[in-house]
């Protein structure tokens, strides 16, 4: 599954209220690649596209800020002075771990957000979905080799977020080992502390224990009263400790993973194209389930006038397909 994206920031106006957001426009696949539900009605279609719809999907920080008592379905925010219909509500998902808003956000159609909004034939960058993690390193490759090859040169880079989580899970390791050392550490002190403290106590009690083998009480008998009283003291000193950690773990959210690929240029993006005459573009095509793994790729001016069919064309041809690969644009 392949999903193009352009974004940028733009003013929100709204009831009164203007607001500075962040813009995307998307193919209407974008939901489905990022496992993003909707909490309110719906999201724009391959129709929407195709006609230029001047429908707009926004977050749910969007929503707080221009439509606080209002159902915003229906009603009409001005991007950059451009008017747009909020068709849907995107539910929440909070921040990053680089704190940035994902509510704070607008999704539009590709098509609309191209020719209305940012004035680009280009695209900025690509998310694709692999079925499989096997597969992901493979994929990488050839849409590499792709870009490079209608491009001449490689003027794209990648982002790999797979080694990121790598790095994350080998940081996690480390923490774990770090702290099952100091956890180690806390049961030996308090091995010995408990080893002292019941040394004292065999010392203080040595008339009970002469009673004791005076009434019969075997040596058995005597060292099992004694480990039952240690290991009384160790669970009133763990029950709390433990149920302590316990809750305060279960407390600490779980972090987000990003997009596990980027492919980006590694120079500028150019100025936009004068104005010219578009014919209506081909809706993107896509085939797999939502990934488990993700990258995403940006590339420069000549990608979408070689590559991509979501945006406007003179003309346009559909490359071959295989099940179980990610889709790649259209040439």
């Amino acid at each position: 599954m392949a999903v193009p994206e352009i974004s940028g920031s733009a003013t929100a106006r709204a009831l009164g209220r203007d607001v500075s957001t962040s813009v995307k426009a998307v193919s209407s696949a974008y939901p489905t690649l990022r496992d993003w539900e909707r909490s309110a009605g719906i999201f724009f279609n391959t129709d929407d596209e195709a006609r230029y719809a001047p429908v707009a999907v926004i977050g749910e920080t969007v929503r707080a800020n221009l439509f606080p008592d209002t159902d915003p379905l229906g009603q009409f925010v001005l991007l950059n002075s451009i008017p747009f219909q909020v068709i849907g509500v995107m539910s929440e998902q909070g921040a990053t771990n680089w704190a940035d808003d994902q509510d704070d956000v607008v999704f539009v159609p590709l098509s609309t957000g191209t020719l209305r909004l940012f004035g680009q034939n280009y695209l900025r960058s690509i998310t694709l979905a692999v079925e499989d993690m096997a597969a992901i390193d493979a994929t990488e490759q050839a849409a590499v080799d792709l870009l490079v090859e209608r491009h001449g040169t490689k003027d794209v880079r990648v982002f790999n977020m797979a080694s990121l989580l790598d790095m994350i899970s080998d940081t996690q390791n480390t923490l774990t080992m770090l702290l099952g050392s100091i956890a180690a550490i806390s049961l030996l002190v308090g091995g010995i502390g408990v080893m002292n403290i019941m040394l004292v106590v065999v010392g203080e009690r040595t008339r009970e224990i002469g009673l004791r083998k005076a009434v019969g009480a075997s040596r058995a008998a005597i060292f099992t009263a004694f480990l039952a009283e240690a290991t009384s003291v160790c669970l009133l000193s763990v029950i709390p400790g433990a149920s302590l950690g316990t809750g305060l773990a279960l407390l600490v959210p779980e972090p987000t993973a990003p997009p596990s690929r980027v492919i980006s240029p590694p120079r500028a993006d150019p100025a936009p194209a004068a104005p010219r005459a578009h014919t209506r573009p081909r809706p993107g095509q896509s085939v797999g389930a939502p990934s488990f793994s993700r990258m995403t790729a940006t590339c420069s001016r000549a990608l979408v006038n070689t590559s991509c069919g979501c945006a406007p064309l003179t003309s346009s041809r559909p490359s071959s397909t295989k099940a179980g690969t990610a889709v790649m644009p259209w040439r």
